[in-house]
């Protein structure tokens, strides 16, 4: 028990000293379903385009993103992106972020789409760098970049205090609650170094829906399942205005990885 909570506190802290108090702020508010192009970088012949699908900047949390390839001002259609984000601390200490795998081309979209998960923001103690690789065959290494502070609760860190492995669990939707049923959808993964991370498709959610106010929960919520790719969709239920939090509890082959303190998502529903 006195282990437990020594991990408890430890957690606290690596949390409270990785946030600082100078975040840097987003310049947009959040769009949804249009890519929308916020960056690109080139090296001789070679261009990669950046475009997101959530915000006009790389924010705090999820990002949903894509990338143009252009060599020579023709553009890529066919391979692969691999998109690597370090930052580096007090310039020193490294970790990245989850990230897709590879980003494929999406022939509907015209870009190879995936997404990336920022565990942490840009500020005067944090620079981020972003490494680019088309195919195998051309790659555009430290680039700087800035990470925006956006929807704080929107992302959640901890250690299972069991297995010893650090969890990231990330607020895809909804980030614009509405009264009634809300999709809800996050994705979860693993970690053991802060740099390679892997995504989780095996787990069990259990939800409740809290009205903060009054102490209430909602009817019709669904618990959270597996789409693949580390992403779960259930459904959550806001049955009246005013603030809401939303309890997770995970589980893998039955073990419970939140150490029995379910993460919790705030929202405010108008």
């Amino acid at each position: 028990m006195k282990y437990f909570y020594l991990l408890l506190l430890i957690s606290c802290f690596v949390v409270y000293s990785c946030n600082s108090n100078n975040p840097v702020t987003p310049k947009n508010e959040t769009i949804q379903n249009n890519y929308v192009k916020i960056d690109s970088v080139q090296s001789g012949t070679w261009k990669f385009q950046i475009q997101s699908a959530t915000s006009q900047t790389l924010n705090y949390g999820y990002n949903d993103i894509g990338f143009k390839v252009y060599n020579n001002g023709v553009e890529m259609t066919t391979g692969y992106v691999k998109y690597n984000p370090v930052m580096t601390q007090n310039g020193g200490t490294e970790c990245s972020s989850p990230v897709s795998p590879v980003f494929n081309y999406n022939a509907d979209q015209h870009l190879f789409t995936g997404y990336v998960c920022f565990t942490q923001y840009s500020d005067t103690g944090k620079t981020w760098q972003g490494f680019y690789d088309y195919n195998g065959v051309e790659k555009i290494d430290s680039v700087p970049f800035t990470v925006y502070y956006y929807l704080y609760d929107n992302i959640k860190t901890w250690t299972d205090a069991t297995g010893g492995h650090s969890y990231v669990l990330t607020l895809i939707n909804p980030t614009s609650p509405t009264l009634g049923l809300n999709s809800y959808s996050v994705m979860l993964h693993k970690t053991d170094d802060n740099i390679n991370f892997s995504e989780v498709d095996n787990a069990t959610f259990g939800i409740y829906v809290l009205m903060v106010t009054h102490g209430h929960s909602s009817s019709n919520n669904v618990n959270p399942v597996t789409q693949g790719s580390g992403k779960y969709t259930g459904q959550i239920n806001f049955s009246m205005s005013g603030k809401w939090a939303v309890y997770d509890t995970l589980k893998i082959s039955g073990s419970d990885i939140t150490n029995n303190i379910p993460q919790k998502f705030n929202f405010s529903v108008p």
